[in-house]
């Protein structure tokens, strides 16, 4: 019987809105078209190999936005190391909201202290941009969050942005 090697389990939470690209952006592999929301909490897991040659398993847990759910998502937030907290680059009340969302990671989060992205979605959509780059940099900046635009339509930085969540918790969780 072969053994599986053990691996790091780093828990990421996925935040924002409704329909702001939160299960797109889990699934760029295969973007659920038309839009299906999920129903309050989905989980993929996203193996990622490090710089290092270390492996690591994201287990990203997608939260929906909906009012709806929102009862339920707090115990999600406890013993998360990152926060992707997303907003669409065309809808103004999606970046507005973000304030929002992070007061909640603070509120009912635990001690975790997790890093925190501000993450726009559906650069794609440049004709209907709302948001710039510079003005959600600016932002990100001023509560100190890193901030990367993406497009799981063109997958535009998905890949990356894995890659970067999971180099940074490592380093920061010291390994």
């Amino acid at each position: 019987m072969t053994q599986i090697p053990a691996q790091i389990v780093y828990k990421v939470l996925l935040i924002g809105d409704t329909r702001v690209g939160k299960s797109c952006l889990l699934k760029y592999e295969n973007p659920p078209i038309p839009y299906t929301p999920n129903l309050g909490i989905d989980l993929s897991l996203k193996r990622i190999n490090l710089k290092n040659e270390q492996e690591v398993l994201l287990q990203c847990w997608d939260l929906a936005g909906a009012e709806t759910f929102r009862s339920i998502q707090y115990t999600y937030f406890s013993r998360c190391k990152a926060c992707l907290v997303m907003f669409d680059v065309t809808s103004l009340s999606s970046f507005n909201n973000v304030t929002g969302w992070i007061k909640k990671i603070s509120d009912y989060g635990d001690q975790s202290n997790p890093l925190l992205y501000l993450v726009g979605s559906k650069i794609d959509l440049q004709d209907e941009r709302v948001i710039s780059s510079e003005r959600a940099g600016i932002f990100a900046d001023q509560l100190g969050l890193r901030y990367i635009e993406v497009s799981s339509f063109k997958k535009h930085n998905v890949k990356l942005i894995w890659q970067l969540v999971a180099e940074e918790i490592f380093n920061r969780e010291e390994h």
